[in-house]
């Protein structure tokens, strides 16, 4: 064992490019970077157009100032995954870690979900209208929930250096009246904020780590998750999309720190409040798929929500889930 090299330890645990062996899996080598694409590079229905992502994800929360919901940066991956804090700095980048519950529950909720592959649309809202509708047609929400959903997906986006003008942020939840409220269950600070934000580790001022900006590739396209909760909603819904043509979804903001990717991927996760269920694990579940290599291939090149569900499925085949115990504390 002494002489094991790690190369043949990811043989052994299936890491390197993980597969479900029951399903045959499209083989996609792992390109020299830079290199010209050959014809027989990616091959798929979209000509192989893949891309490095940059994955955010937003939570539905309320403003302490004016008291009105809106969509505010929580964490972003950029392979490593780094955590807001409550002050707007951001956390010490670190590699992402997951509940078992949270894979679990993403599992269950992506197979139920809507998938929308190579979608049209140039648009936020006309990218929301589409899935609304199918919403519906795959019974995930009923019609007269349609108008209150598609103004709170439409809400204001807000960043982590717009904390101190907001007066800070605290969880909410959408009733059917559209108005905001609190959850009743008590809300603990998250593993990753109190690890990774509390300590010093963070940027002042909401900016990111000096030289971030310089190591998002050229060329590269944007993630976003969006989670919330919603009282009136009998289940949690879930919906996947994968736009024809990346667009940009906000003016370009580099001086303020924030990076213009166009945005190729959005996920949207909403659910009732209930007894253990953390929408921003949920969240950070689909980001790290999405930031996850082979993963991301599969997104960029699957023809069908089968393929893609059958990607999830191994990505949780290879995940390992260390136990607690006294050793590890």
């Amino acid at each position: 064992m002494g002489d094991l090299r790690e190369s043949d330890l990811e043989e052994v645990l299936g890491l390197k490019d993980y597969e479900d062996r029951r399903v045959p899996i499209l083989q996609v080598k792992k390109p020299a970077l830079p290199t010209r694409r050959s014809s027989t590079d990616y091959h798929s229905a979209r000509n192989g157009d893949t891309h490095e992502v940059y994955v955010e994800l937003r939570e539905l929360v309320m403003d302490e100032k004016n008291q009105e919901l809106q969509w505010m940066e929580e964490a972003r991956w950029l392979q490593m995954e780094e955590n807001r804090g409550k002050d707007g700095t951001w956390g010490h980048p670190h590699v992402s870690y997951l509940t078992f519950w949270s894979l679990f529950e993403l599992q269950k909720a992506f197979a139920k979900g809507t998938v929308l592959l190579d979608l049209p649309e140039k648009s936020l809202a006309g990218v929301v209208n589409h899935l609304l509708d199918r919403f519906i047609i795959d019974g995930q929400i009923r019609r007269q929930d349609r108008e209150k959903l598609l103004r709170t997906l439409l809400l204001k986006h807000s960043h982590a250096r717009d904390i101190e003008a907001l007066g800070g942020v605290k969880p909410a939840i959408l009733t059917s009246s559209g108005d905001p409220s609190q959850p009743l269950l008590p809300q603990r600070p998250s593993l990753e904020a109190q690890l990774f934000c509390e300590q010093g580790e963070g940027i002042t001022e909401g900016y990111p780590p000096p030289g971030i900006l310089e190591k998002i590739l050229q060329n590269s396209e944007t993630t976003l998750v969006l989670v919330g909760r919603v009282d009136f909603l009998e289940r949690p819904v879930l919906g996947f999309v994968r736009l024809k043509d990346p667009m940009q979804l906000e003016p370009k903001q580099e001086k303020l720190g924030q990076p213009a990717v166009p945005v190729r991927f959005l996920f949207v996760l909403l659910g009732p409040e209930a007894p253990n269920m953390d929408y921003t694990q949920l969240g950070r579940a689909a980001a790290t798929l999405m930031s996850e290599r082979v993963f991301r291939t599969e997104a960029y090149l699957a023809q069908s929500k089968k393929k893609l569900v059958h990607s999830l499925e191994s990505f949780l085949n290879c995940s390992l889930v260390l136990p607690p115990s006294e050793a590890s504390l």
